[in-house]
């Protein structure tokens, strides 16, 4: 879930946090082992005995941009372009945002469940499809799995028509990048 909402988020071209409570900030090793009291002023503060998750897959994120020399301010949320191939919407759907014609990059959570228990699909992969119709052009194309970091180059492709991709891998989450070369 955590990992799902900072990619979207990011695409989106907003921004997230990891989930902590609004009303004191622990440092996110420690969340689950300290009280917490809140402005909701009870006789007991609340004793919060598991700690927060998702952070954990951040650091990949904040890798991932400077490793490739991508700016997300140079690009524009453009979901439309992104379908599932298998058909699945709303929170289950692939978010993308692209630069101009040149670089598209798009998150699929291939998710089997929309809410904080969310959990990928792992009986398939990511599957997307992309109308490149305004894209003519060869791009080169890699995979990247955003809950352990590795990345994988695919072939090349041909832009200029509707594409349908699918991550070397089942059972996670998928970043894909295009860029024109």
């Amino acid at each position: 879930f955590q990992r799902r909402l900072f990619w979207t988020w990011l695409l989106a071209g907003g921004s997230t946090n990891y989930g902590g409570r609004w009303w004191v900030v622990h440092p996110y090793t420690l969340t689950g082992r300290r009280s917490s009291p809140s402005a909701h002023r009870s006789a007991e503060p609340p004793v919060f005995s598991k700690p927060l998750v998702g952070l954990d897959s951040v650091r990949f994120i904040r890798d991932y941009f400077p490793a490739r020399g991508l700016d997300l301010s140079r690009f524009t949320p453009d979901s439309v372009v992104a379908r599932d191939a298998d058909g699945r919407t709303g929170a289950y759907a692939p978010k993308l945002t692209r630069r101009g014609h040149d670089e598209f990059l798009a998150y699929h959570p291939n998710a089997t469940s929309a809410d904080k228990t969310a959990r990928v699909d792992a009986t398939k992969p990511a599957r997307l499809r992309l109308d490149l119709t305004a894209a003519p052009g060869r791009f080169a194309v890699e995979w990247f799995r955003p809950h352990d970091g590795i990345a994988t180059p695919a072939p090349a492709l041909d832009g200029g028509r509707i594409v349908e991709l699918t991550a070397p891998w089942p059972g996670h989450a998928a970043v894909l990048w295009l860029q024109q070369r």
